[in-house]
């Protein structure tokens, strides 16, 4: 779930994994895409 905050000037991310090991792999995909944005 990624979505802009209500409150801050902030993107709020949430993920959610069977594993440590999928989590990290999800949250670097999410960070890669990010980056275009920077």
């Amino acid at each position: 779930n990624i979505r802009p905050s209500n409150t801050e000037p902030y993107l709020r991310f949430l993920a959610e994994a069977k594993g440590a090991d999928l989590l990290a792999q999800k949250v670097a995909k999410v960070k890669e895409l990010l980056k275009e944005f920077e």
